[in-house]
């Protein structure tokens, strides 16, 4: 295949565009409205200079800035299962640097899903199949569509949290018991994965060890044909790969999570147009409007112009949408619209009023 370095008026370099093929390249302008820049350097909208072009190259080249960007989009779309936009934003990655995509796709599997056949693909496969695995993960149900789960944030798992009292959270005086006998109170076990998740990996790293693989013990005997899936959750050691074995383990999985559904089958948008629900505390620009709109981001009000969280992955966003789906059956609702459920008015009010803050001050590179 032959690639073009294409120079139009302005004078601007477009760049060698191999991540988008011999083909004209397709950019969404704010309105909506979706362009085609050949490889050439014209643009169908006539100008003689535009942005569409500039937005290309700076897809194509991207900067720290654009990574972090097309890395927000690319969860934000995932979510969505938005697959014409969201591979979109994962060429970008790819642009910045090759294999990236896969590599993120199994760092947040478990993370948006409690599919199994999923991770297992995710892991096994090349870093060239990027486009089907994001196509798969499009599809996937996620885990906020579940019946019943205990990942990072939950319902379920806040009020975990919320019992065990002081901030951050001592290791339970039970946690011995539990890495022996791991099936005995999983009320017990439950808090053990929180105490996990919530810890720094100096103080948590090694009963975390030990944890994935008593829970992948008993998990595997749950479900054998999975094993291998099981053993690759078990030893990656991310914080949601503990609730995934704990949900196995304790026959709290379905199949369900497997299902994939088909998807739109659209051309890629490979320069999307990014929406406010881009901009969180994973880019740059997201992290000025939090900052201007002030902290805490108050529940059951309206979102601050400019900010748009319910796709986000932070605390707020991420209880977020579990509460929209027991409480309209969907996510794409006003923000203040869900209400906190009743479970939660039991839960430490401190924990509560930490969920809907928004992270703040943290640059984009370390979240």
């Amino acid at each position: 295949m032959g690639f073009e370095i294409s120079i139009h008026q302005s004078g601007r370099v477009l760049g060698y565009t191999k991540r988008m093929g011999n083909k004209d390249v397709r950019v969404e302008d704010r309105t909506g409205e979706v362009h085609a820049v050949s490889l050439r350097g014209a643009c169908s909208c006539g100008q003689p200079s535009c942005d569409h072009r500039t937005r290309v190259d700076r897809a194509d080249h991207p900067d720290r800035g654009a990574v972090f960007e097309a890395k927000s989009g690319l969860h934000k779309e995932l979510r969505r299962g938005d697959a014409a936009r969201a591979k979109g934003y994962a060429q970008t990655i790819e642009a910045g640097r090759p294999g990236a995509v896969r590599l993120y796709l199994r760092r947040i599997v478990t993370e948006e899903t409690r599919s199994l056949a999923l991770l297992d693909r995710v892991e096994s496969a090349s870093d060239q199949r990027w486009p089907e695995l994001v196509d798969a993960f499009c599809g996937v149900v996620k885990d906020w569509e579940l019946p019943w789960t205990v990942n990072f944030w939950t319902p379920t798992w806040i009020q975990a949290l919320a019992s065990m009292g002081a901030w951050p959270p001592p290791l339970p005086s039970d946690a011995e018991d539990v890495l022996v006998h791991p099936t005995a109170d999983p009320k017990a076990t439950l808090r053990l994965v929180v105490w996990c998740d919530i810890g720094t990996p100096d103080r948590t790293k090694a009963v975390a060890i030990r944890l994935a693989e008593v829970l992948a013990g008993v998990a595997r005997d749950r479900l054998p044909m999975a094993a291998q899936a099981l053993h690759r959750a078990s030893t990656w050691m991310a914080e949601d790969e503990l609730s995934l074995l704990y949900e196995v383990a304790f026959s709290l999985w379905t199949e369900q999570a497997d299902h994939i559904r088909l998807i739109p089958d659209e051309p890629t948008l490979d320069v999307p147009w990014s929406r406010p629900y881009v901009f969180d505390c994973h880019t740059w620009q997201g992290m000025r409007r939090l900052g201007l709109a002030g902290m805490p981001l108050a529940f059951e009000e309206p979102m601050p112009e400019g900010l748009d969280l319910r796709l986000s992955g932070a605390e707020a966003g991420t209880l977020w949408r579990y509460l929209a789906m027991d409480q309209y059956g969907q996510i794409d609702v006003a923000w203040e619209s869900v209400r906190v459920a009743p479970r939660l008015r039991s839960a430490s009010e401190r924990l509560v009023r930490a969920v809907w803050q928004d992270w703040k001050g943290i640059p984009p590179d370390a979240v």
